[in-house]
């Protein structure tokens, strides 16, 4: 990395270079810091970031008024981006909490059905391990009902 035309460029004497090049080279600069971040590469995410931050102090002694411009514009995209995840954020929560309320439901039903099943489960072995009496109940019919005038051995054909 420290052997790369652009590392040596952004360590070589910045008064000599115009403002454009600065400012091209802070953007070639941050490119190759996305790449190390991207990479996952933290000694080079270091590096990078010192040289931008140096190429950025000499934009800053050599042009302050754009510089300043610069950084204001940058920290209202920022905030802008702050406020977008935040509501991104807000949402998924809400979705998640949502989906954990459901979660939690399930299991509850879950729970109760198989207590349920167990419930009926046992009240069936017990119908069936229960020995059942073959005694038929026995009918009483009244010697006294009344009879009736009406009902014959022939009515009943």
């Amino acid at each position: 990395m420290k052997e790369s035309p652009i590392y040596s460029l952004a360590s070589e004497d910045a008064t000599r270079v115009s403002i454009e090049g600065l400012q091209r080279l802070v953007a070639i600069l941050q490119k190759y810091k996305q790449a190390a971040i991207d990479a996952y590469d933290p000694e080079s995410i270091r590096t990078w970031s010192q040289e931008i931050d140096s190429a950025m102090a000499n934009l800053a002694k050599r042009d302050p008024i754009n510089t300043l411009k610069k950084s204001r514009e940058d920290l209202v995209k920022a905030n802008s981006e702050v406020t977008g995840s935040t509501k991104a954020l807000t949402e998924a929560q809400k979705e998640y909490n949502e989906a954990a309320e459901e979660a939690a439901r399930i299991e509850d039903k879950k729970k109760y059905l198989k207590k349920r099943i167990e419930s009926i489960s046992s009240d069936s072995s017990d119908f069936y391990s229960t020995p059942q009496s073959q005694e038929q109940p026995e009918v009483q019919i009244p010697l006294d009902a009344p009879k009736s005038d009406t009902w014959s051995a022939s009515s009943a054909t």
